[in-house]
């Protein structure tokens, strides 16, 4: 049986941003507005409008582990995920790509990817400053929608 490396792949959304700004918009300090994503067999795995793959790129990646489940058992159970992580389901704080990360993760390894990714959006919304911050996207939104 042949075993793969199962790579976490981390980018800051904000690039460097949130570690500047978080404190005076939020009330609380964050290092990053994190994206996160699943590399095994090769291709980097990722919730974006649906379960996608690419030649992997990163800028930071966490060692998750080591699986010997073969290509085609996963393939399969992204075939499962795709019900929960779709273009209609997605949602910024409970259902997200580092959400999708930690179900991969979950399955290839028994393992969850790092509390401060997974956590961080139950943080910002225990923040002060969240329904400032939520209103103000609500606004762009929808003024970006008509």
């Amino acid at each position: 049986m042949s075993k793969h490396p199962v790579i976490l792949r981390v980018y800051d959304l904000s690039k460097g941003q949130a570690k500047i700004l978080s404190l005076p918009i939020l009330g609380i300090q964050i290092e990053g507005i994190w994206h996160t994503s699943v590399e095994v067999y090769q291709r980097e795995y990722y919730f974006q409008d649906g379960i996608l793959h690419v030649e992997p790129v990163t800028l930071k990646t966490y060692d998750m582990g080591i699986t010997s489940l073969p290509n085609d058992v996963f393939h399969e159970y992204l075939e499962i995920l795709s019900e929960k992580y779709n273009s209609t389901t997605y949602d910024l704080f409970k259902n997200n790509c580092n959400h999708f990360s930690n179900d991969a993760t979950m399955f290839l390894l028994s393992k969850s990817i790092p509390t401060e990714i997974l956590d961080l959006p139950e943080i910002v919304m225990k923040s002060p400053m969240y329904e400032t911050l939520i209103n103000m996207l609500r606004s762009d939104f929808q003024s970006g929608s008509k």
